[in-house]
């Protein structure tokens, strides 16, 4: 018994496969296609009380894997900026009770995670 070569060409074109043709495959078209599985896992968790993260994982892993998303999706979508304002908005929404004062109090925290992000990007 041989051990199979996962590194076969052959291979690695039919796990590349994706359900939408590369020449269609643009940033807008991508971050839709983005749009319609987030939109389904909302949706899921309203009728199954699962959040929809762990349903935007397991719909995130199973469409790759049908081929309804491409490899990187969030990458070749550039969806992490929409993905990260997203994310400001959930947490303004949690912030609700919180006072100007303890606003305030927290930036030299806040701009310090700011500078630390930004010296890790640029890979000093």
């Amino acid at each position: 018994m041989g051990v199979e070569n996962d590194t076969d060409t052959e291979k690695v074109g039919e796990r590349d496969a994706t359900l939408i043709p590369k020449k269609y495959q643009t940033n807008l078209i991508l971050l839709f296609q983005l749009f319609v599985g987030s939109s389904i896992a909302v949706v899921l968790d309203q009728f199954t009380g699962i959040p929809y993260s762990l349903w935007a994982l397991a719909i995130g892993i199973g469409g790759r894997l049908i081929g309804f998303y491409p490899d990187r999706v969030m990458e070749r979508a550039n969806a992490f900026t929409v993905g990260m304002a997203g994310l400001v908005f959930l947490i303004i929404e949690t912030m609700n009770e919180t006072t100007f004062s303890m606003f305030i109090g927290y930036l030299p925290e806040t701009f310090l995670i700011i500078f630390v992000g930004i010296l890790g990007a640029a890979d000093l």
